[in-house]
């Protein structure tokens, strides 16, 4: 069983959530309006935000989760590496069928993340690697899907999936039609129900950070 949120974590971690989603990218480009900085620097100013606030916030359900993970490393490593296999033969899958339906589409999140670190190099690297992981796990995995999984299993899943699909597209509402939209969509389902799979099964938030950290680390070497 995951370790359980404190009431402190669950409310400010519901704060928090609403301002990294709604107000912070605002705030940021408000700023940038007059600082006129490269939209990848930019990213790596509020990658390594959230992770700092989340790290901050969540910092007791870190530490017992860290202590939970050095009492079984190999409990950690094993279930993260059957998450990041599956991940993969799912993605594979799902690939196959995107490209059935539709031979020209282009993720594009994926492409923008690309961009940003060809133009940020090691910097941008470092951020997406080290700082995206773990704020995004302990809000999708942790306050998300832990802070529903005593009252409602099936809700811990489905939602915190959803919300987690949800954000890597929201941004391109508007540059793809409905259909592509649904597509970018499912894209991120495979990822979603793996990384919550390494979490239920090790019962560490660590083992889906490091699956995440993995992920993102070999899916920028591959295109670099």
């Amino acid at each position: 069983m995951p370790i359980t949120l404190q009431k402190h974590e669950l409310i400010l971690g519901g704060l928090y959530a609403l301002l990294q989603l709604f107000v912070l990218p605002v705030l940021l480009s408000i700023v940038n309006f007059y600082l006129q900085l490269p939209v990848w620097l930019l990213n790596v100013i509020l990658f390594f935000l959230n992770c700092a606030c989340s790290t901050a916030i969540y910092f007791q359900f870190l530490k017992d989760n860290l202590r939970l993970s050095l009492s079984n490393p190999w409990r950690t490593l094993r279930y993260a590496g059957q998450g990041l296999v599956l991940y993969y033969i799912s993605s594979f899958l799902i690939g196959l069928i995107v490209a059935f339906f539709a031979p020209s589409f282009q993720n594009l999140n994926d492409g923008s993340v690309y961009a940003m670190t060809a133009q940020g190099g090691t910097l941008m690297v470092l951020a997406t690697v080290f700082f995206v992981p773990p704020a995004e796990e302990l809000l999708f995995r942790g306050l998300i899907f832990r802070g529903l999984y005593d009252r409602s299993k099936l809700a811990a899943w489905i939602v915190s999936c959803v919300a987690f699909s949800l954000v890597h597209i929201v941004g391109y509402i508007g540059l793809y039609t409905p259909q592509m939209l649904l597509i970018a969509f499912l894209q991120y389902i495979p990822a979603g129900l793996c990384l919550c799979y390494a979490y239920v099964k090790s019962g560490s938030i660590l083992a889906p950070m490091l699956m995440h950290i993995a992920i993102n680390q070999i899916a920028l070497s591959i295109t670099g």
